[in-house]
């Protein structure tokens, strides 16, 4: 099923890609290892950059040209500090044991590389708790996930991905919110709205973060930023 999605998938970018490569794109440096690559839309997004792309699929990664490889999480096919900065996008919600991905993770960052990590949340904004209630006809809860987003095996509070992040060796440098109530409006009602009437696929949410920003910290999303410090 994992190897059909990616085969399936247009291949485009779509605006939560467009709003975690906002956050990402500046900070992509040296050598980048994007672990859980899909179909390789980080490397194709940032062409100029030297990105390799992993993944559990074979299917997805056929669309990168060269540098890419098929391989586990948690079970790098590279030596001990080879990249400059690791990216970790949708990911640690998939994998048996997100700790061990974070510390093989960190195992081929090389000391002063960075993290690039995102995570969908719980609690929801306000704008995806209603689209979910809406569609399943029941409250989204934790209890019921398998309901409403049947492919993630959990989501994360602030508080925990932070823990869990630090707790696998990373320091923390920045925690920014992804998916707030005006981007999330955008991308689960506005954004399909007009497909459906014009038949074209518009991406707007990533215009839209400093408007989340007057709407509170409450997000269904977030991206960590942090670094492997090197040693004194």
């Amino acid at each position: 099923m994992y190897e059909q999605q990616w085969s399936e998938r247009s291949g485009r970018a779509y605006s939560p890609d467009l709003l975690r490569y906002r956050v990402f794109g500046p900070r992509l440096h040296g050598r980048v290892l994007d672990i859980g690559a899909g179909d390789g839309l980080l490397a194709r997004t940032f062409p100029d950059r030297d990105v390799w792309s992993v993944d559990l699929a074979a299917a997805g990664l056929r669309r990168v040209a060269g540098r890419a490889v098929v391989a586990l999480a948690d079970a790098l096919p590279f030596p001990a500090q080879t990249f400059d900065t690791v990216v970790l996008s949708e990911v640690l919600e998939h994998v048996p044991d997100p700790t061990a991905t974070l510390l093989e993770s960190r195992r081929v960052c090389a000391p002063g590389g960075t993290l690039l990590l995102s995570v969908p949340l719980w609690p929801l904004s306000r704008s995806e708790w209603l689209h979910h209630r809406r569609r399943i006809g029941a409250a989204p809860t934790m209890d019921n996930l398998r309901d409403w987003d049947p492919n993630h095996e959990r989501r994360y509070s602030r508080a925990e991905i932070v823990r869990l992040v630090e707790g696998a060796g990373w320091e923390v440098e920045r925690v920014v919110p992804l998916f707030g109530e005006a981007s999330s409006t955008a991308v689960y009602w506005i954004e399909p709205q007009i497909a459906k009437r014009t038949g074209r696929q518009v991406t707007i949410a990533q215009r839209l973060p400093p408007l989340d920003r007057l709407f509170g910290r409450r997000s269904s999303g977030v991206a960590v930023i942090a670094q492997r410090r090197r040693p004194r």
